[in-house]
């Protein structure tokens, strides 16, 4: 049985790495059993974390600064690895659902780079669902 149609869905998610709760996230990591050292690392990396406002020459000063709570960093390697490890368990909520591929039992759901997804189905009744799923 051949599927002649290929149905997709571009979804680029804005400000993802801003809006992800890193204590959310941190739990996350967790619950998939990544060692506990490597978690330490990360929340090394984000621990005492503060953003400064610059205008030009005007600067905040270190008393106003904010402290986030959200968000991976910008522009580091780690990032988009972070995000992915964390939008990975929404992709399993597709189950059997998804493109055919060179057989019936292989199928390709989705497609990830950085904060760019591409859902992918042959029937778009199928594609809906996955898209209420996300």
């Amino acid at each position: 049985m051949g599927c002649s149609h290929l149905h997709t869905a571009f979804i680029e998610f804005q400000q993802v790495y801003d809006n992800i709760d890193r204590t959310h996230h941190l739990d996350h990591l967790n619950n998939t059993r990544m060692p506990t050292h490597l978690i330490n690392v990360i929340r090394q990396m984000y621990n005492g974390d503060e953003y400064v406002l610059i205008d030009g020459a005007k600067t905040t000063s270190t008393s106003n600064s904010a402290v986030p709570s959200r968000g991976v960093k910008q522009g580091y390697p780690l990032s988009p690895l972070l995000f992915s490890l964390f939008i990975n368990d929404a992709m399993v909520e597709f189950g059997f659902m998804g493109a055919v591929t060179g057989t019936e039992v292989l199928r390709v759901t989705h497609m990830l780079y950085a904060d760019d997804l591409t859902l992918t189905a042959n029937d778009p009744v199928q594609l809906q669902k996955m898209l209420r799923r996300l």
